[in-house]
């Protein structure tokens, strides 16, 4: 989720957060075998566990402004998720922890506020790599690359630059010398003054 994170705000145009996404909250949307809509993929926000009330927090009864039907929505929720409080991570929780996707979302948007390169910058692919990319954002005199590691192992791209200044990083990416270090969905964004095409990729895999 960090690594999708990554992906949506370290590139031009304009990024869209789906509520609940800076909390990695997950919905359906159906309710037993009864469609309907998108009700439960927009659960209650839990900004505090002790306001984790599914049967107050929806309608007892929603009308189908179609058939007439009356389908007693809060019911079916509380059947479908008796593990809400469990699936889903709390507000409060996630401000407190630094390391958290919430905190990770709010790094990422102040990151790309400070850098026109990624929000207003041309996009140009440098390199793809063993379960990776590299991609350039340009913008006047601003130049940032951004790596992803979409794998599950640490890979290790060696020889990469002599030259490597991590700027920013998600899930702990590392510089040893001229070697940047992705770990499994690591993602980052460096500057450099020159990036060695020919780079040998080293992939950890776990045994």
């Amino acid at each position: 989720l960090k690594l999708y994170a990554s992906m949506l705000m370290l590139r031009s145009g304009i990024p869209f957060i789906y509520y609940g996404d800076e909390l990695g909250m997950f919905g359906e949307n159906k309710s037993g075998d009864n469609f309907v809509e998108d009700s439960e993929v927009r659960m209650p926000m839990p900004f505090k566990d002790s306001t984790i009330d599914l049967k107050k927090m929806f309608y007892s009864k929603v009308v189908d402004n179609v058939t007439g039907e009356v389908n007693n929505l809060g019911a079916n929720v509380l059947k479908d998720w008796p593990t809400y409080k469990e699936d889903n991570p709390v507000v409060e929780e996630e401000i407190l922890d630094e390391n958290s996707l919430y905190n990770t979302y709010k790094s990422l948007i102040a990151f790309r506020s400070e850098h026109p390169a990624i929000y207003k910058g041309t996009m140009s692919l440098v390199k793809d790599f063993t379960n990776g990319t590299i991609y350039k954002m340009n913008y006047n005199d601003e130049t940032l690359y951004i790596a992803f590691n979409f794998g599950v192992n640490k890979t290790t791209l060696n020889n990469l630059s002599s030259s490597l200044d991590l700027e920013f990083s998600v899930n702990e990416v590392k510089v040893e010398g001229s070697n940047l270090v992705l770990p499994a969905r690591g993602a980052c964004v460096f500057k450099t003054n020159e990036i060695n095409l020919e780079f040998e990729t080293t992939v950890e895999t776990n045994s």
